[in-house]
């Protein structure tokens, strides 16, 4: 976490909505602790950025933080839409995008308005504002011609004050002008640290559960999702999402608490704190079902159906062959892997373990060795890997 100077601190801490807070309810868990300082921005004249007891619309308003205040982030929900806020003591809650990354203002210039120069922010535009934004003017007054009109958020670069000092003379991708001070707000600087390493991956989770495994997203509300990201963080962008309850495949634990999922033939990660261990359909001796697999030279496919079936089809069939599964057998290990089974003239071995297809970058949960008897051939051994279905 980056220091910031005690006078950003101060203004942190006197940002702080003032009132009674009404009791907090019981809520979703948070996404994994992240602290970090972010600066409110995009906020209307005259308005505010609303703080809430939970993290959506329909929790109670409790407070206010002005238009420029510079906030401490403590975390973000499942969504990654709301941040989580402390204030007297208690956790609250904010719409995360009207926040602005912000680390640190190295502003120590002694020139004369030197803090106003600079990056600044187009911001105090009113939603329903007749000009659409912010009016830059040929002249500091207002009745310079209208040059062009800047939407609220817009990033401009501040020369020079007017006499008055109540007018800046700023450019951008839209030219130069000159528009009032009133609507700028100081957009402070990035840090320029050293990239952080990527977190690693672990082949066990927090609680030592080898991986891969089975989980279960608990803590989400019903009605919510949770977010499955390109990356293991909370701002980078969704690739999918999972309902409350359902079953996920962890390939892999990373040190800063998210989980490596498969989701279908694509790779993604979740919060650790949503997952739970267990979970997926399973026979009573352990042996998981709703699973599809696939092998290739030659190409073949086989499902483990929930009714305890199983559908195979080998590449020179057009439709699968369903059987029943009449026996499966677990290992002397604390979960039962491998588990011998077979249907009919199917036989195999099927471990929990990571598979690749050798023909892809997609990574699977269980290896498969199936053996095929023909009535009038040879004994086949063909090679796969599966994944829930």
């Amino acid at each position: 976490m980056i220091k910031l100077p005690k006078y950003l601190t101060l203004i942190a801490l006197l940002t702080a909505g003032a009132g009674t807070m009404s009791a907090v309810v019981a809520l979703a868990p948070a996404q994994a602790q992240v602290v970090e300082f972010k600066q409110v921005i995009g906020i209307g004249q005259n308005d505010s950025l609303n703080m809430r007891t939970g993290p959506g619309n329909g929790f109670a308003d409790i407070g206010d933080v002005r238009n420029g205040a510079i906030v401490k982030v403590w975390g973000y929900d499942s969504t990654g839409r709301w941040a989580k806020l402390r204030r007297t003591g208690r956790d609250v809650w904010v719409s995360a995008k009207y926040l602005a990354d912000v680390k640190a203002n190295p502003d120590v210039s002694t020139k004369p308005n030197a803090n106003r120069l600079g990056a600044h922010l187009v911001t105090g535009i009113p939603a329903n504002d007749p000009d659409g934004g912010l009016n830059l003017r040929f002249k500091p007054n207002r009745h310079g011609r209208v040059k062009a009109t800047l939407p609220l958020s817009t990033p401009v670069d501040v020369m020079r004050l007017s006499a008055d000092g109540k007018w800046s003379f700023i450019r951008g991708p839209f030219g130069k002008g000159w528009v009032r001070n009133s609507h700028l707000v100081k957009a402070l600087p990035r840090n320029n640290p050293s990239p952080e390493p990527a977190p690693s991956e672990l082949s066990q989770d927090p609680k030592g559960n080898s991986l891969p495994g089975v989980f279960t997203v608990t803590g989400v509300a019903q009605g919510d999702r949770l977010w499955v990201r390109n990356k293991p963080n909370a701002t980078s962008a969704p690739v999918s999402n999972l309902a409350p309850g359902g079953p996920v495949l962890v390939l892999a634990w990373l040190n800063n608490g998210w989980a490596k999922v498969s989701i279908g033939q694509n790779i993604g990660y979740v919060n650790g704190a949503f997952l739970q261990y267990g979970g997926g359909q399973k026979m009573q001796n352990g042996f998981p079902l709703g699973l599809t697999c696939a092998g290739t030279e030659p190409f073949w496919t086989l499902d483990l159906n929930g009714d305890q079936t199983v559908s195979f089809r080998p590449a020179d069939l057009p439709n699968p062959r369903v059987i029943g599964l009449q026996m499966t057998a677990p290992a002397n290990s604390p979960d039962g892997y491998p588990f011998g089974f077979r249907a009919g003239r199917l036989s195999g071995r099927l471990d929990q373990a990571a598979c690749s297809d050798g023909m892809s970058d997609i990574e699977y949960g269980w290896s498969l060795t199936l053996i095929r008897n023909t009535p009038k051939g040879p004994t086949t051994t063909a090679y796969g890997c599966c994944r829930l279905r």
